[in-house]
This record gives structure tokens, C-alpha cells and sequence, in this order.
């Protein structure tokens, strides 16, 4: 069976749909960390330097994300 006619196939099932939903949300996320937090280039020598580079950057973006749903959550118990 040629490979386009598997492919064609593989793009019909509902898990490959799944997936393709999820897709620009996570390419999101990656176009963030090249663009605007320097995942483009390592910054230091040395992989235990660079995996501590790749966690900070990563604890960043999910403070990021956490931040607005917490300061909202204290703003509606004082009220």
C-alpha cells in the first residue's frame, strides 16, 4: 500500500483529529518560549546549565498562566 493512501487514512480517524485540535495550542506555547524567552539559543555552557534555563523559563510561563486565575479568585472572596 503506498504511504500517501496510509497517511489519507490516518487523517480520517477521530484520534488524528484530537490531535490536530491540540496542536496550535501547544505550537502557542512554543512559538512563547523561542520568541520572547530566548528558547532559540542557549544561553550558558553546559547541559546542567541549560536544563535549569529550560525549567525557569518553564516555571515563568505557568506562573504566568496561574497569576490572573489566583488574583481573581482572592478579588471575589473580598468583595
Amino acid at each position: 500500500m503506498p504511504e500517501f493512501v496510509k497517511a489519507r487514512e490516518k487523517s480520517q480517524t477521530e484520534h488524528y483529529a484530537s490531535v490536530r485540535r491540540e496542536h496550535p495550542m501547544v505550537e502557542r506555547k512554543f512559538n512563547e518560549i523561542a520568541n520572547h524567552y530566548g528558547g532559540r539559543r542557549s544561553r550558558y555552557w553546559g547541559l546542567d546549565k541549560n536544563k535549569i534555563q529550560g525549567l525557569m523559563i518553564s516555571l515563568v510561563m505557568n506562573l504566568k498562566t496561574l497569576l490572573p486565575k489566583f488574583t481573581a479568585q482572592t478579588q471575589l472572596r473580598a468583595v
